[in-house]
């Protein structure tokens, strides 16, 4: 008897949640952005009902305008990012997109379309910080030089680097300028120092360069 109820209570307990549970409203407020001659950024708002369940991606279709058939873009985004770059397009072609919002119970209704066209007079934002480099080391290499490399930023739609800006840590724990502006995107620089025996380098910040914007990455000690 205690087995049949505890039976009843479980599926009355399952038929409460699936009474709850349903599939996302459809996401609003998409637009598509040419970024760059071959790249459309898109972007839109999550959905005012997530149907009682966590979104946990996005899928989205693309066409171009005239094409009777959207295709698929993205299956499935696997991430509640309300962002995302179409790469590769052509230029002068005019791209249509959707998308649809996604939980655990399943795919929402379309959203309204959105589109957007690329030209070579597409450009990035030009308030978009770059992200700072990544993996700075700094290596003597003789006892009056030492060698700084890093890794370029990782892409985050802003304008293309121009150049590193490098600072070198001073005793008093405050930062010099050594050099302003690289002006190139070559990820080395070399560095001279007047002691023979051991380098006065205790940090290096290594500094994206773009007009009004500047990103200090990490540091690291070099030593003879």
């Amino acid at each position: 008897m205690r087995i049949v109820l505890g039976a009843l209570a479980a599926l009355i307990a399952l038929g409460a949640y699936s009474a709850y549970a349903d599939v996302p409203d459809k996401p609003v407020g998409v637009i598509a952005d040419d970024i760059a001659p071959d790249e459309i950024q898109l972007s839109w708002s999550p959905p005012e009902d997530d149907g009682g369940s966590p979104i946990t991606g996005y899928s989205i279709e693309y066409k171009i305008l005239g094409d009777t058939e959207f295709k698929t873009l993205k299956d499935d985004t696997e991430s509640n990012s309300t962002t995302y770059t179409h790469k590769g397009v052509e230029k002068g072609e005019d791209y249509v997109y959707r998308i649809y919002a996604i939980n655990a119970d399943g795919m929402s209704d379309r959203s309204a379309e959105a589109s957007g066209e690329t030209s070579d007079s597409s450009i990035p934002p030009d308030n978009v910080a770059p992200n700072p480099p990544d993996d700075l080391d700094a290596k003597a290499i003789s006892p009056t030089e030492i060698e700084l490399t890093w890794k370029k930023p990782k892409e985050n739609n802003s304008p293309p680097v121009e150049g590193y800006k490098i600072e070198q840590m001073r005793e008093s724990d405050d930062y010099a300028t050594i050099k302003n502006n690289t002006e190139s995107g070559a990820l080395k620089y070399s560095r001279g120092t007047q002691d023979g025996h051991r380098i006065h380098l205790q940090g290096l910040g290594v500094e994206l360069h773009r007009p009004k914007h500047r990103i200090r990455g990490g540091y690291r000690r070099a030593e003879r």
